[in-house]
């Protein structure tokens, strides 16, 4: 405990659970609703740290039990839910807690630590499902955003807002995708959460959102359940963007294969489509565009060799910037056709002045 710090006997009894010395204090004239440092009163402390008699002492001794600290509004009711203290939560409750007070409420409280036994009785006792922070976070936001996927079921059960928006337009799968919690993110979608709404204020959408933090698991599940590789932000980022400004390679290698390689504009009237869900072919594979050049060239028939060279070198020179992954398999594949028609021209000359036939065509 910092030297400067101020804990009254009975902050520190009740803090410790010794209920025959807090009770020694009171008879004494110790002040049962002065606050230490952390604006904590000694109900406060003993519903932290779980201490049921000492809460009952307290409140049979006439403790504020709605008393709130200044700056975050914390009570008794939501220390002792944020601890998962089933007990005392109800014992403050039946004594006549508001369950709704706080900055964060009881139920958001225990929401964001997981606390799903806690979390039942507090719906059960009719705790707000929907009630909000100052900053538009739920209890259900919450809880995705720490990976309580349990909860988060139980809360949606209690008609939770699936697509409530946060501050800055942030779902409860945004949440989710952000912090990389897989399992959440799955259930979220199976339950039908939007896998490409978009923030408000700069059009994030879940898989942006997942690619910023390099959550290679999550983009991957996305991406199979048609989030949109191809979407921009406002600011023009793209997934790529996103990924490689954090330094994700997994992530930008991933997104680099995918289907319709994102650095690429996709086709009109595709942009806003649902990307098909398929594996990336194999990377040696040929892409069709390629297969319907070289067919093409080989129709053309044989050339001088003069002239295939003038023409390579015409190509090469004609080139005036950086070519897409199929135009340098394109370039690369042709280079190797008219390589290979070089030496079977050469071959004939060389057999034909031998005097024999050449069986080569």
């Amino acid at each position: 405990m910092p030297t400067d710090s101020f804990e009254s006997p009975l902050t520190l009894a009740a803090c410790g659970g010794h209920v025959d010395l807090a009770m020694l204090l009171i008879e004494r004239g110790a002040n049962i609703e002065e606050v230490n440092d952390e604006g904590y009163t000694p109900l406060m402390e003993a519903a932290r740290e779980g201490h049921e008699e000492m809460v009952v002492l307290l409140l049979s001794q006439g403790a504020n039990i709605n008393a709130q600290t200044e700056e975050t509004q914390e009570t008794a009711l939501t220390l002792a839910c944020c601890g998962g203290f089933l007990e005392v939560a109800d014992i403050l409750i039946k004594a006549g807690a508001d369950i709704e007070l706080g900055a964060s409420t009881p139920l958001m409280e225990a929401a964001q630590e997981g606390h799903l036994d806690l979390v039942r009785y507090l719906l059960q006792s009719n705790s707000n499902v929907r009630a909000q922070t100052q900053t538009g976070d739920t209890a259900l936001t919450y809880a995705c955003e720490n990976g309580h996927t349990d909860v988060a079921d139980l809360l949606l059960t209690y008609n939770a807002d699936l697509e409530h928006e946060s501050e800055g337009g942030r779902t409860p799968l945004m949440k989710a995708c952000r912090a990389g919690h897989q399992c959440t993110v799955q259930f979220l979608i199976s339950k039908g959460a939007d896998v490409n709404k978009q923030t408000t204020n700069n059009d994030h959408t879940p898989l942006s959102l997942a690619c910023a933090g390099g959550h290679l698991s999550v983009v991957e599940l996305l991406l199979a359940h048609s989030a949109d590789p191809f979407h921009k932000l406002k600011d023009n980022s793209t997934m790529l963007i996103e990924a490689a400004k954090g330094g994700h390679t997994s992530v930008v290698q991933l997104l680099l294969d995918y289907p319709h390689s994102i650095m690429m504009t996709p086709p009109p009237g595709v942009a806003n489509q649902p990307q098909i869900t398929q594996q990336p072919g194999s990377l040696h594979e040929v892409p069709e565009a390629c297969r319907v050049s070289t067919r093409e060239e080989s129709q053309l028939g044989t050339s001088s060799a003069g002239a295939s060279a003038t023409s390579t070198t015409t190509t090469a020179g004609s080139s005036t910037g950086p070519k897409s992954p199929a135009g340098r398999l394109a370039d690369s594949l042709g280079q190797k056709q008219n390589t290979l028609k070089s030496l079977l021209r050469k071959g004939r000359a060389l057999n034909e002045s031998n005097g024999g036939s050449s069986d080569l065509q």
